[in-house]
């Protein structure tokens, strides 16, 4: 059990050192696209919660809008430039 734990961690540290620099290069546009899938989820949250024939129920529409929160908040996150010396 104890060999499949420390397979696991080293497949998942070479994943991550083979994963960071790509991701490190499209990291503005990774942002972009987290802050426009929060933006949306928000903005259909709001429309769930208003619109009262919708399928969507109260709770849901909640779940969706804290979805989108936190997603665009990782995006906002991520857009910031690092500080240059």
């Amino acid at each position: 059990m104890k060999k499949r734990i420390k397979a696991w961690a080293r497949m998942i540290a070479v994943f991550f050192k083979l994963f960071k620099p790509h991701v490190f290069d499209r990291r503005e546009v990774i942002a972009d696209d987290l802050r426009k899938i929060g933006t949306y989820s928000l903005g259909l949250a709001l429309v769930a919660g208003i619109v009262a024939g919708d399928k969507i129920t109260d709770t849901e529409a909640l779940a969706i809008f804290g979805f989108g929160l936190i997603v665009w908040l990782i995006g906002i996150g991520l857009s910031s430039k690092p500080k240059e010396d």
